[in-house]
């Protein structure tokens, strides 16, 4: 209330426009218990950048407790997230699908097959085209976690994809040619849909993707 205040009272005195409303995130515990320097368990956001990076501390935080209202921070909790979430999901799809198209379409994305689409891979590219106004509309009402529930929902399809495919199988037969060039193709455009949507909530990291996929140039 004291920063609303004095925020509000430097506006007025330029003459600027007064903001209609102000977003304020929660308190946060550490292991469940209030920080304090007597007990030694404030967290240093810097350390934590150091330790681990900033794109995966702002995902932790964003991720974990709904904008608005209170959260815990752990080391446990956040690890688990960077495990799972960020190496384990996203991580591997990333690593999964350049590997796959170094080792079978020489480091190139492939076209698709044309006019040929099977169910799978139709319910693949409708989440990835859908996932943009879900992704605005939980932005808009500042909700964040959600935002990237959803984000990961299309990570976790991408992984799925690719296991029901199977390219490795694909790539046995001549006449199944065309049919691993469009899994390929499916799996590097959901890597790039997730670029785009990861870009607000880790930047770096989708720079990185985008590098990766050829789509900057260094």
């Amino acid at each position: 209330t004291t920063h609303a205040v004095y925020w509000s009272t430097m506006l007025m005195a330029l003459e600027l426009p007064l903001p209609q409303t102000i977003f304020a995130h929660g308190w946060w515990t550490v292991n469940g218990e209030k920080m304090s320097k007597s007990r030694g368990n404030v967290v240093d956001p810097n350390a934590i950048i150091d330790e681990f990076g900033t794109d995966a501390f702002r995902y932790f935080l964003l991720r974990e407790v709904p904008f608005g209202q209170d959260g815990d921070f752990s080391r446990a909790a956040l690890i688990g997230r960077i495990n799972t979430e960020l190496a384990n999901d996203l991580g591997n799809l990333l690593n999964r699908t350049l590997t796959l198209i170094e080792r079978f379409s020489g480091g190139k994305v492939p076209e698709p097959e044309p006019g040929f689409g099977t169910e799978v891979d139709n319910v693949l590219q409708h989440t990835a085209h859908r996932l943009k106004d879900t992704v605005q509309t939980y932005l808009n009402n500042v909700e964040f976690n959600r935002a990237l529930e959803a984000i990961w929902g299309l990570v976790q399809q991408g992984n799925q994809y690719i296991d029901k495919m199977a390219p490795w199988v694909l790539a046995r037969k001549p006449e199944t040619r065309s049919r691993l060039n469009s899994v390929l193709y499916n799996a590097a455009e959901t890597l790039r849909f997730l670029a785009i949507f990861l870009y607000p909530f880790m930047p770096q990291t989708a720079e990185e993707m985008k590098r990766q996929l050829g789509l900057i140039v260094n």
